[in-house]
Parts: structure tokens; sequence; C-alpha cells
């Protein structure tokens, strides 16, 4: 009888103690898969998803993401919507952002503006649409030198592009109005 009671006590012992011999290494364990989980989330969450190219809902949440003030046409006529129907931006390699708009009747692509802040001299901005270049020639947009471009959308349509820099940033306006309207919308983009 003293083994049976001893085995009952010994028992009872575990029991009480299993709890404690159990929980104590599972916490610990869990403990450190959540530390890992959040360590390993972590870069990420500190950075965002900078690197990537985002849409965003509004120009102010485009700024706020990509670190500087959007510049937008002070002219803006009649033939466009507002507002952009597309807003992009980036943080690296170089903060930058694009803006699309369409025409008024909402069917047409029909002006993109893209702004970079990169420090070197030699970054070029990719236009929104595969074009084929027939001409290109110098401009001055404001105080700056710069480039227009006359092309071809892959559609066959005739688009315009003129691409300058301006107070440490590059500027990129490609449209499918006519030369004169082209320049009048980049001239009034003021950074």
């Amino acid at each position: 009888m003293a083994a049976r009671a001893r085995m009952i006590a010994s028992m009872v012992k575990f029991l009480k103690d299993a709890p404690g011999m159990v929980l104590a290494p599972a916490l610990v364990v869990g403990a450190v898969a959540v530390t890992l989980y959040f360590l390993g989330l972590m870069p990420g969450l500190l950075q965002g998803s900078s690197g990537a190219v985002r849409e965003y809902a509004t120009i102010e949440e485009a700024e706020a993401r990509v670190g500087f003030r959007i510049a937008v046409p002070a002219y803006f006529p009649i033939y466009l919507s507002w507002p952009p129907a597309k807003i992009l931006g980036q943080r690296e390699p170089a903060p930058m952002s694009q803006m699309l708009f369409l025409s008024s009747d909402g069917r047409t692509e029909a002006l993109s503006i893209s702004q970079a802040l990169y420090p070197g001299d030699d970054l070029r901005l990719s236009s929104p649409w595969g074009e084929e270049v027939e001409q290109e020639m110098p401009i001055v947009i404001g105080d700056s030198q710069g480039t227009l471009t006359v092309g071809r959308r892959a559609d066959g349509r005739l688009i315009n592009g003129a691409r300058w820099r301006a107070k440490g940033f590059y500027f990129l306006v490609v449209t499918i109005q006519p030369v004169q309207e082209l320049l009048t919308l980049a001239r009034s983009v003021h950074p």
C-alpha cells in the first residue's frame, strides 16, 4: 500500500507540475516564434514597399509616400478630366510620381505627367505609352533647357512629349494634343 500511495502522490505532484513543465517551454517557444515572425516582417513594415510602384487614391496620399510635393499643371483645359485617372509613385531607386489624365469623356488617355527627384544628371523617365520617336529637338521650359519629342503610340496615334529638369526634379509631360498645347501644359507645371 505504501508503494501505491507513493505512486499516487507522485502522479498528483506530476499533474500539479505538468502545466508549468509544459506551459513554460510552450510559452518560450511561442514567444520566440512570434518574435522571429515580427522581426522578419519589420524591415518591410519600416520601409513599406518603397521600391515597388504603387497606385494611390489621391495626390496627397502619393505625396506623403514619395516624399515630395507633386506638381500639377496650373493650366488645365476643359478637354481633360479631373482628378487624375491614375496616380502612381515609388520611393526607390529614385522617388517619382506619375499622373495619368483622361479626356473629359473618360475614354482616352490624354495626358501623363511624370516627376522624379534625382540628384544625378542622367535620369530618363519613360513615357507611359510605348512610342516610336520620330523627332527630337531642344526647347526651353521656364529657365530650363529640355527636349521636345514627337512620336507615335503603338496604335499609330501621334503623341508629343517634353522632358526637362527644374529645381532638382526631372519632368516628363506627354499628351495626344498638338505641340503648342503640350508646351502650354508643360510650362504651367511648377515644382
